[in-house]
């Protein structure tokens, strides 16, 4: 089957997360009711919950988070704050950091169904998918509701005959009343991960667009904000951009490659083959964030970029700098490959500083990247564009416009040609639903 207080002062200084639904609002009622009662560990804790979902917002926003957590653990060592502190280390590839948390929570309470949740997703990312299901596996033995564990178990596993109690678990989950948007969402997509599984891609497209139809209520995607962002990158860089502004390199080259895809395109066992003896490990933070703490990734956009194009080259060489040290600092060594899922909005800006860098565009067919997108049951934040086909086509035509621009100006973006090796029926059933 296996195939105050400081941490007061850390948020107060956040504007508003613009762009992410609700939580601008939410955070700024938690600050000033922190601000009434700040010893009150709920309200941190939620707080502190609010700004690691707005991580690929602010890169401050994370580490506030993290001072919160911290301090509440130091003191109170509560189970709920190690918890969502060993989520962050998680996400931001700590995993020593994040697997002391988990192991020290389960020394004390060997239930705690998250703390589990989380160590199998450190087994997944580091690819021990045995130990991964073994920690599942206490979970069902735990909880009669496992939707998460359900979710994890269909990434890992080829679903057989064998495993029939799982998908009768799913539906008979399925069929409660008032199920919520999101658990709905998760359960199609183990219906669907098994009915691919088992060949029947008519059902597993079936289970996927009911999944994406539960994960996309409330998401508001706009098409036309990403066009206009589009626009802003295409209009502000060009190739007098780059004849006038050249940073002062230093003797030592530790410049990164940045790899630039069509956001939701799984690509990670995919770059370990291709690129294997370059360290593979920064995939967290906009490559803007890393430079300019504070800036949003869309919101405000043009501003962020007049004020980067008008820099003089000893401006420039800070950046640089800057770069390098946030994202060397966590990963030990140089070079190293930034993946991040929207680094080719970023490619005009990575150029700028990195003459000498090099771009690589991991690239499929279209229907083999749209099916990956649409069908991916581990989606990151950022892609709201995926779960509805019309949005994802849409998306899709104006990515490639973005991409034929960085190619004018930098003929020398090396292109990568993968196939992802897509059941040639499914692939069928997926074009018929794009016409």
């Amino acid at each position: 089957m296996l195939a105050q207080s400081s941490s007061q002062q850390d948020v107060s200084g956040l504007n508003s997360s613009r762009g992410i639904p609700d939580i601008d609002e939410q955070i700024q009622v938690l600050l000033s009711n922190l601000k009434d009662e700040p010893d009150n560990q709920q309200i941190q804790i939620s707080l502190a919950n609010l700004l690691h979902l707005s991580r690929f917002s602010y890169p401050n926003a994370i580490q506030a988070a993290i001072n919160i957590l911290s301090h509440i653990t130091d003191n109170n060592i509560s189970e709920q704050a190690q918890v969502l502190l060993a989520e962050i280390y998680l996400d931001l590839f700590s995993h020593e950091e994040a697997k002391a948390k988990m192991m020290a929570i389960l020394a004390k309470n060997a239930k705690n169904e998250k703390a589990r949740l989380l160590l199998s997703k450190l087994h997944i990312k580091e690819g021990n998918y045995s130990e991964a299901f073994k920690e599942l596996e206490e979970i069902f033995s735990l909880n009669s509701r496992p939707i998460d564990a359900l979710h994890l178990l269909s990434q890992i596993v080829s679903f057989t005959e064998e495993d029939g109690k799982y998908i009768q678990q799913t539906r008979k989950l399925l069929s409660e009343e008032e199920l919520a948007s999101e658990d709905a969402g998760k359960l199609n997509l183990v219906l669907a991960k098994a009915y691919q599984d088992q060949y029947n891609y008519d059902k597993a497209f079936e289970h996927y667009q009911l999944a994406n139809q539960h994960l996309n209520q409330g998401m508001n995607y706009d098409i036309n904000k990403d066009k206009l962002l589009f626009k802003v990158i295409t209009n502000t860089f060009n190739n007098k951009i780059f004849q006038n502004h050249k940073p002062n390199l230093s003797e030592k080259n530790n410049s990164p490659i940045l790899v630039i895809n069509f956001p939701g395109l799984e690509k990670k066992s995919i770059i370990r083959d291709l690129l294997p003896n370059k360290l593979l490990v920064w995939d967290n933070n906009p490559f803007l964030s890393q430079l300019l703490p504070g800036s949003r990734y869309k919101d405000d956009f043009h501003s962020v970029l007049k004020r980067l194009t008008n820099l003089l080259p000893e401006q420039l060489s800070e950046l640089r700098e800057a770069y390098l040290k946030n994202t060397g600092n966590a990963l030990g060594e140089c070079p190293f490959i930034d993946i991040t899922p929207h680094n080719f909005l970023y490619v005009g800006l990575f150029k700028l500083l990195f003459p000498e860098g090099t771009v690589y565009y991991i690239k499929a067919t279209l229907e083999e990247t749209l099916l990956n997108a649409y069908t991916d049951s581990s989606k990151e934040l950022g892609l709201d564009f995926t779960y509805d086909l019309a949005n994802l086509k849409s998306y899709y035509d104006e990515f490639t416009k973005l991409i034929e621009h960085w190619f004018s100006i930098f003929p020398d973006i090396e292109i990568k040609e993968i196939t992802l090796s897509s059941p040639s029926d499914f692939l069928r059933i997926f074009s018929s639903k794009l016409d």
